[in-house]
């Protein structure tokens, strides 16, 4: 008596396991960004600062309007000297009407609709280190890790 129950115990807890286990696998991120249709500028710089320009493809793959941050690892070019911080934020970029320049906005934040892709021009800027002397500003032209955080 005491073994089917305790067998019958541990035949409802695998059961419970495996459909979660089944249901979870299908799932989509809520925001993702499609590398495949992003790409990295060409870094420049000023005295101050180093920006790393990039052409990112944000889908959202919700029923909500999403607001969203971005936020980028440069581990390699802050190991390598040429940044003082490896973590940066990125700015989305405007593009003054009146010349063409393009400049780093103020604003952080993105909003993205439900179940659609945006692209958007991103500016991540790092304090240059005074001690480098090089001319890389980043090693290759692969995109660095970059990570979307949702705003409430």
């Amino acid at each position: 008596m005491k073994r089917s129950i305790l067998f019958e115990f541990i035949g409802v807890i695998v059961l419970v396991v495996l459909i979660f286990s089944i249901s979870s696998c299908g799932e989509k991120s809520e925001l993702v960004i499609d590398e495949s249709q992003s790409t990295m500028g060409d870094p420049y710089c000023d005295d101050e600062n180093v920006y790393y320009p990039c052409d990112l493809t944000i889908v959202n793959n919700t029923d909500e309007t999403l607001s969203f941050l971005l936020s980028a690892d440069f581990s390699e070019e802050y190991r390598n000297g040429i940044i003082t911080d490896a973590k940066i934020k990125g700015c989305f970029a405007e593009t003054d009407s009146k010349d063409g320049t393009e400049t780093a906005s103020e604003s952080y934040i993105a909003t993205i609709l439900p179940h659609s892709s945006c692209e958007y021009r991103v500016i991540f800027t790092a304090a240059r280190n005074s001690k480098y002397n090089g001319t890389a500003l980043k090693m290759n032209r692969n995109l660095p890790d970059i990570k979307a955080e949702i705003q409430n």
